[in-house]
């Protein structure tokens, strides 16, 4: 979903012209989910880690580490 926000804000300021007051505003709203995204998928990709360690350590199946991550998956903002 921010994908698609992202690509349809730098397109209206790429229509609009950056230059202008419109155009500046969709060019700044495209930067904050740039900014916010990449760290949060690192976070996500740590924790996703660190449960599969969990699960190792606990000798639990690679079946209920599947569940875990599938329903991490889903909490993805992307």
């Amino acid at each position: 979903m921010n994908g698609t926000l992202i690509a349809a804000s730098q397109r209206a300021a790429e229509i609009l012209g950056a230059t202008t007051p419109a155009g500046a505003r969709f060019g700044f709203s495209a930067e904050f989910p740039l900014l916010v995204n990449a760290p949060l998928r690192q976070a996500m990709e740590q924790w996703q880690q660190g449960q599969a360690d969990r699960s190792a350590e606990l000798g639990l199946s690679s079946r209920v580490h599947r569940a875990a991550y599938r329903r991490s998956i889903s909490m993805q903002i992307v």
